[in-house]
C-alpha cells in the first residue's frame, strides 16, 4: 500500500508549507498531495484554499493579490511563508525518492496546466524526471482532452479525483478510445466513503483490476476506514491512501491493510459486510454513506450544472463550499 501525504504533512505541521514537506519526506512518504493557485500576477502558488485566511496571519484572496503581497504572510503556527510551485520543485529535484501529485482544481483556468508545464522546464529542461516525479490531478476530462490538445499531458501520470464514480467511469472510458500510449491514466482517486457503495464494488473495482488501474482513497487517517478495504480482493501494490499523517499510516494503517487475495471470481465485489446501525461505527458509516450520496447526487446532477449567472451554477458554489469545509 502506497502512503500518499495530504498537503504536506497535514496533521503535524502548516500544511502545504516546506516545513510539511520536508518532514513528509522524513517520514517515508511514497508521494505527497499539494495544490496550486494562481496569483494576480500569473504566479503559481501553493495553497488549498483560494485564500489565506485559515492557515496565514493575514486573509487574502490569491487570486486578487501580488506575490509580493503573499509573500509577506506568515502562517499562523510555524512561522512559514507561502511557497511557489517554482519552490516546490526546486525542493523536488532535491528529493528524488519520492514523488508529487499535483491537485489541479477545476475552478482555476486551463491554462494553469500549460503554466505548470512551463514552469517544469524553467526549473529544469530533464522533462523525464518530471514525467517521472511528478503526477497530474485532474478533476475532469475536459481538463485531460485539453492537456491532450496542447501536449502538456504527454508521458505524464493522471490521476483522476472525484466524488463521483460516474465520473471516474468516463475517465477510463477516455483513456481507453484515446488508444495513445502517450497518455496514461495511473489512477482512480476517490473520497473513501464511495469505496463502500455498490457502485464501487460491482462496477468500478472490477474495471480497475482489469485495466491495471490504481486506486487512491482519501482522506484516510482512521484505521476502520483501512479494514473496510480489507474486504476487497485487490493487489496492495496497486492502492494507495492519502493520509494527513503519513508516519502514522506507515506505522499503523499499512500493517492494517490486509486485502483478500486477488483473484477474479464475482463473488469478491459482493464479499463486503457493513457494520450495523446500532454500532458507534456502523451509525457514522451509514450517516456518511447517506451524505455522500446525497451530494453526489445532487452536485453531478444536469439541472444542478446549469448556469443561473455567467460563470456559476448550484454545483460550482457547492464545490466551493465542499472546498472550504476541506470535505474534497
Amino acid at each position: 500500500m502506497q502512503v500518499i501525504s495530504h498537503r504536506g504533512y497535514k496533521a503535524k505541521f502548516p500544511e502545504n508549507t516546506l516545513l510539511g514537506f520536508e518532514n513528509a519526506y522524513k517520514a517515508g512518504a511514497d508521494a505527497i498531495e499539494t495544490d496550486v493557485q494562481v496569483t494576480k500576477d500569473g504566479v503559481m502558488v501553493i495553497n488549498h484554499d483560494a485564500s489565506t485566511g485559515r492557515l496565514y496571519n493575514k486573509d487574502l484572496t490569491i487570486v486578487d493579490s501580488t506575490l509580493e503581497e503573499l509573500k509577506k504572510l506568515r502562517t499562523i503556527n510555524g512561522d512559514q511563508q507561502i511557497l511557489t510551485l517554482e519552490e516546490l520543485l526546486h525542493w523536488l529535484l532535491e528529493h528524488r525518492d519520492t514523488k508529487l501529485l499535483l491537485d489541479v482544481k477545476p475552478l482555476l483556468p486551463k491554462i494553469a496546466m500549460v503554466k505548470i508545464y512551463t514552469m517544469m522546464l524553467r526549473v529544469s529542461e530533464d522533462v523525464s524526471f518530471w514525467h517521472e516525479h511528478v503526477m497530474c490531478g485532474l478533476w475532469s476530462v475536459d481538463w485531460v482532452e485539453y492537456g491532450v490538445e496542447t501536449g502538456v499531458l504527454k508521458h505524464f501520470d493522471v490521476v483522476a479525483i472525484t466524488l463521483s464514480l460516474d465520473v471516474a467511469r468516463k475517465f477510463v472510458d477516455f483513456f481507453k478510445e484515446l488508444e495513445d500510449d502517450n497518455y496514461n491514466l495511473l489512477s482512480i482517486s476517490v473520497h473513501f466513503v464511495s469505496t463502500w457503495t455498490e457502485q464501487f464494488r460491482f462496477e468500478i473495482l472490477p474495471i480497475l483490476k482489469r485495466e491495471r488501474i490504481q486506486l487512491f482513497v482519501w482522506t484516510v487517517n482512521n484505521i476502520i476506514d483501512v479494514k473496510y478495504l480489507n474486504q476487497y480482493s485487490v493487489d496492495p501494490q496497486m492502492i494507495g491512501i492519502v493520509t494527513d499523517d503519513p508516519q502514522e499510516a506507515k506505522e499503523v494503517l499499512v500493517p492494517a491493510f490486509k486485502p483478500l487475495p486477488t483473484t477474479e471470481k464475482k463473488s469478491d465485489f459482493v464479499a463486503f459486510k457493513a457494520p450495523k446501525w446500532t454500532t458507534k461505527d456502523g451509525f457514522r458509516f451509514h450517516s456518511y454513506l447517506i451524505i455522500y450520496q446525497f451530494v453526489t447526487a445532487l452536485l453531478f446532477s444536469s439541472w444542478f450544472r446549469k448556469e443561473f449567472v455567467p460563470g456559476y451554477s448550484i454545483a460550482s458554489l457547492m464545490f466551493m463550499f465542499l472546498r472550504s469545509i476541506h470535505f474534497i
